[in-house]
């Protein structure tokens, strides 16, 4: 699938893992689900920098807004390396993005789903966190 980023975005490379890790990190510091899962912020940390560096970088495609957003992707029809357990917390598609109320959220979604719209390709995106849910609401998600 091809994306067409727009200038202040470029794709992650394999050196980001930490950026894109500590990006999402914060994105999810305050989201309850991962906070009862992993119980603090350090864990949430280290599990997203895990996750940048050992399976969404190698298997999926993740981008870089700046110093301030980024989000991990797994494509259709291919597949991450998640144990049963993994796929639960962390499904294909997982969206991130942090600096709230800058529109870096909307910029990191908007050429993903454009290219999704463009090929048909349906998009899941995980939320646990109930303040976020009007955010993907208005870029056409449901609760299901």
């Amino acid at each position: 699938m091809k994306i067409d980023l727009p200038p202040e975005q470029r794709q992650a490379n394999r050196w980001d893992w930490k950026a894109v890790g500590d990006i999402t990190a914060e994105a999810f510091a305050e989201d309850p689900v991962n906070l009862h899962v992993f119980g603090s912020v350090r864990a949430i940390k280290t599990t997203m920098r895990i996750m940048a560096r050992d399976v969404y970088l190698k298997h999926g495609l993740c981008f870089l807004h700046g110093e301030h957003g980024a989000t991990m992707w797994v494509g259709p029809g291919d597949s991450a390396p998640f144990s049963g357990l993994a796929m639960l917390k962390f499904a294909a598609g997982m969206a991130v993005y942090a600096s709230r109320g800058k529109g870096v959220g909307k910029a990191l979604l908007a050429p993903v789903l454009a290219a999704c719209d463009r090929d048909g390709v349906p998009v899941y995106l995980e939320n646990s966190n109930p303040a976020n849910a009007g955010f993907y609401r208005a870029h056409g998600f449901e609760t299901i």
